[in-house]
């Protein structure tokens, strides 16, 4: 292939893998160790990715985590509670998929009076995310930590 030919169509060249991704079992659970020695209390998604990121040089070397995965694997968590901060946009940027998780986005309707539906917003059918027709975007997320079910605070 050094003769500037390319190769053919349907083999697969022999990339050496830089990254990989660590399992989802193994996030959560140090996701929820990670806010356990917080006192259960608010850690906003960066912190909570640099409390990770130790964890996980440690425990796999070549695997990587991005924000947008480590909220995609807490969001069905029974454990972990995710709170989204928004700013609202004058212009409606066009989403075709939840900014939050990356979920469908179901439309919100009322009923008019002449028996029609009318658009008022969208909402996530995965997570809390939804929004007016003023447009919310998300921009900061924070995370809670669930004990038996019940969110618990830390108290002032």
């Amino acid at each position: 292939m050094t003769d500037g030919s390319r190769a053919p169509a349907g083999a697969r060249s022999s990339r050496v893998q830089r990254f990989r991704r660590p399992s989802a079992e193994s996030v959560l659970t140090e996701a929820v160790q990670a806010l356990a020695r917080h006192r259960g209390g608010s850690l906003s998604q960066r912190r909570l990715l640099e409390e990770l990121r130790p964890w996980l040089a440690q425990e796999d070397p070549p695997a990587r985590l991005s924000g947008r995965r480590l909220r995609s694997l807490l969001v069905g968590s029974p454990r972990i509670r995710l709170e989204v901060l928004y700013a609202t946009r004058a212009s409606r940027p066009t989403f075709t998929a939840c900014p939050v998780c990356g979920g469908r986005l179901l439309p919100r309707e009322n009923r008019t009076l002449e028996g029609g539906r009318a658009v008022v917003g969208y909402r996530c059918e995965r997570c809390p995310f939804w929004t007016p027709r003023r447009w919310r975007v998300p921009s900061r997320y924070r995370f809670w930590l669930r004990r038996g079910g019940v969110l618990r605070r830390r108290r002032s």
